[in-house]
């Protein structure tokens, strides 16, 4: 499958969303493309000055995102509106038992995190994803000749891509084998929990 977003699946919540569940449980999404973002899946939450957007949950928990291709975001891309509002922080993004491997991208080869480009504010609450028991195996980061910054090529960074967007690790996660950077987190942090553990390796 392939799209300009989400080449196998593009979730968008906003105007006054409140109270979902959008799930995926113990699927494969495997050999989609996006041209733009997210080639396995795109998923965001967008709010504007008078959205309501409450109380929403994505939970992705034994996922396989195999062999998945963009420019930024191979296997997923998460886009995240700041807000003014602590309720914000009832929205969540979680992340069990998933498996990114073999996925493709210049910025984000398994996981791209990133704020809204086009949210009015520039600070306030976001959502902080969670990532238990998953693994990051064989992604690789790719030049893609388009994607600029101030007219400047951007680098090949990041299996995980985090652009101001807090992580939280509740339990083991590891990184295996990714050729380019691991883990690249911009103006964020990445918190490891008690008991849980971050595990680097070849």
């Amino acid at each position: 499958n392939s799209a300009g977003f989400g080449g196998a699946s593009l979730i968008n919540l906003q105007d006054f969303v409140q109270e979902n569940v959008i799930q995926f449980i113990n699927c494969t999404v495997i050999n989609n493309h996006a041209k733009f973002g997210g080639g396995g899946i795109a998923a965001g939450i967008l709010f504007y000055e008078f959205n309501a957007i409450f109380a929403n949950r994505f939970h992705f928990g034994g996922v396989d995102f195999l062999n998945n291709s963009s420019p930024t975001g191979g296997g997923a891309y998460f886009f995240i509106s700041r807000t003014k509002s602590s309720k914000a922080a009832e929205n969540s993004i979680s992340f069990s038992n998933c498996c990114w491997c073999s996925n493709n991208a210049t910025v984000g080869a398994a996981v791209l995190l990133i704020p809204d480009a086009f949210n009015v504010f520039t600070d306030g609450y976001l959502p902080v994803p969670i990532f238990k028991n998953c693994s990051f195996e064989n992604n690789h980061n790719i030049i893609t000749p388009h994607i600029m910054e101030n007219n400047i090529r951007q680098p090949a960074v990041g299996a995980l891509f985090s652009s101001t967007v807090t992580i939280n690790i509740t339990s083991n996660v590891t990184f295996l084998r990714n050729e380019g950077t691991a883990i690249s987190i911009t103006a964020g942090s990445i918190n490891i929990l008690e008991n849980a553990t971050l595990v680097f390796q070849e």
